[in-house]
């Protein structure tokens, strides 16, 4: 389950409104999606910045989600739900477990079930969570039978591109209009009209949708040792997993480990491995319910025996010492 997140709990549903948070953490901005149950990973050195508009309604969940660095997210989304991912995509493509997120995609998935994103720098995405019972309501008013299990055939689906950035346009102005008024939010004709608007508008962009070429045998080969390999690494995190053990494990060759991480997720499965580890003891170093009183400690329990060479590292990915983080934890 690639260090599955499905036992963990998260607070239910919050009352409706509008909520921006910032953070300086990876893991913080996982934390202030409300409802769902992520861990973020940060993949690319540099003082991370992120920021979410968060609107909820009554069935709906809407937000735009900007990140400063490359990310690998493990997220579920809450039960009974679809979530709807529009990237921005100006610059690089993300990807959702190893399909490409190109312009004109939308990432979806069912609520309570894991999957990865791996996003780039500087990456904007919106997304839209929608209860089942909406979706297939609105899909037997366009005569879709069974829209919400249709949907689960697809993680990616393309659709017309001028009609996606005009919906993404249309969704940023209205977490810009909120913003400037939001006394707007407290009227409940003006949220049920708003309601209207948002599922309209998706399911618009779904009328016409079209999926992405198969994968190629290569490609579905490259997930699969990919899926192992993480589902091989979060199960044993305390070990000093090296890239010859996965090589070991997964009965592949250095050379095809390389090519499917490279693939999959665009980063050697060395620097992968490496960033994980370091993501990890940052978490722990943070977490006042650690056992792990000290640096070193918690260095040497993830496989870092050169100290000075770790504190390099971390702070070369995170833009700050190892003993600020521990600090952190106590203020």
């Amino acid at each position: 389950m690639r260090g599955s997140l499905l036992s963990e709990t998260k607070p239910g549903i919050p009352p409706r409104g509008l909520r921006l948070t910032v953070a300086h953490d990876a893991d913080e901005q996982a934390a202030n999606l409300s409802a769902w149950n992520q861990r973020y990973d940060q993949i690319a050195p540099g003082r991370f910045l992120g920021a979410i508009n968060e609107l909820w309604l009554d069935e709906i969940q809407f937000y735009l989600e900007k990140t400063s660095h490359a990310l690998r997210q493990s997220c579920v989304v809450w039960p009974d739900s679809f979530w709807f991912g529009l990237p921005r995509c100006e610059g690089a493509e993300g990807s959702i477990d190893g399909n490409r997120l190109h312009d004109n995609a939308i990432a979806i998935k069912p609520g309570n079930e894991e999957f990865q994103l791996v996003t780039p720098a500087s990456y904007d995405i919106m997304g839209i969570a929608v209860k089942d019972e909406v979706l297939e309501r609105y899909g037997e008013a366009l005569e879709i039978a069974d829209l919400p299990k249709l949907l689960r055939r697809q993680e990616v689906l393309l659709v017309d591109l001028r009609q996606k950035h005009g919906f993404w346009h249309f969704l940023d102005q209205t977490l810009g209009e909120l913003a400037n008024n939001p006394l707007t939010a407290t009227h409940e004709a003006a949220l049920k009209a708003l309601s209207q608007d948002l599922i309209d508008g998706l399911t618009d962009l779904l009328v016409g949708v079209r999926p992405p070429p198969a994968p190629t045998t290569a490609q579905q080969n490259h997930r699969r040792i990919v899926a192992r390999a993480q589902d091989y690494l979060f199960s044993h995190q305390h070990e000093a997993i090296s890239v010859m053990d996965l090589c070991e494990k997964l009965y592949v060759s250095r050379r095809t480990l390389q090519n499917s991480f490279q693939d999959v997720l665009e980063i050697t499965p060395l620097a992968y491995l490496k960033f994980i580890r370091l993501n990890a003891i940052r978490r722990e170093l943070k977490n006042p319910a650690s056992p792990y009183r000290t640096v070193q400690d918690v260095a040497a329990a993830w496989g870092f025996w050169h100290m000075g060479q770790f504190a390099a590292d971390y702070s070369r990915l995170f833009c700050e010492r190892p003993s600020e983080a521990l600090r952190s934890r106590f203020q």
